[in-house]
């Protein structure tokens, strides 16, 4: 058996509106931004814990904990419902917390 302790780390991060380059500025938005608490997305830290046994020869069971401590993404206030981390898509974890298992077979 195999355990495995895996960190994931997203750094804070600004608002596309706020950058220097001038093809994705937008400095009439920043105050909106501000206001609702928009500017700035935290750093964050997701831990994930798996498990792998070794069933036989060439059968392997893994199984798994995603995001363990359940961590929320950023919400982007003002926008859609769903806009976890606005501009930054697939990097925040929007799910919470996810199991996870798989069984691989070696020929």
């Amino acid at each position: 058996m195999v355990f495995s302790l895996g960190w994931r780390y997203i750094g804070s991060v600004l608002i596309d509106d706020a950058s220097p380059n001038p093809d994705l500025a937008n400095p009439g938005l920043i105050d909106a931004w501000k206001i609702n608490g928009a500017y700035k997305n935290q750093a964050f830290n997701y831990i994930d814990l798996a498990w792998t046994w070794q069933v036989y020869k060439s059968i392997q069971l893994v199984a798994g904990c995603n995001n363990i401590f359940d961590e929320e993404p950023p919400l982007g206030p003002g926008l859609n419902d769903n806009d976890y981390g606005p501009g930054f898509y697939g990097f925040y974890d929007p799910y919470g917390r996810t199991l996870h298992a798989a069984l691989h077979f070696d020929f």
